[in-house]
């Protein structure tokens, strides 16, 4: 059985340091903190919240934590 990150779309809500809240287009919402070795940095974060940027959150699960792990978060055109 292979490894697969997961993804998913939507738009950034609230971002505290290396956290964040996405409302995915299914209007879901879910929180992420960004894995060590992400492709942003956490104060790339917060001008996405300001702008409310729609952007692909590249993902795993964390298995002791209540959120998600980023590990990239892209912006996507709508």
């Amino acid at each position: 059985m292979g490894w697969r990150m997961k993804h998913v779309k939507g738009t950034v809500l609230f971002v505290q340091e290396g956290r964040f809240t996405l409302e995915t287009d299914a209007g879901d919402r879910r929180l992420f903190i960004l894995s060590h070795k992400a492709s942003v940095e956490p104060q790339q974060l917060p001008p996405l919240q300001h702008r409310q940027a729609h952007v692909r959150v590249s993902y795993d699960d964390a298995p002791d934590l209540i959120a998600k792990l980023a590990h990239a978060v892209e912006l996507v055109a709508e």
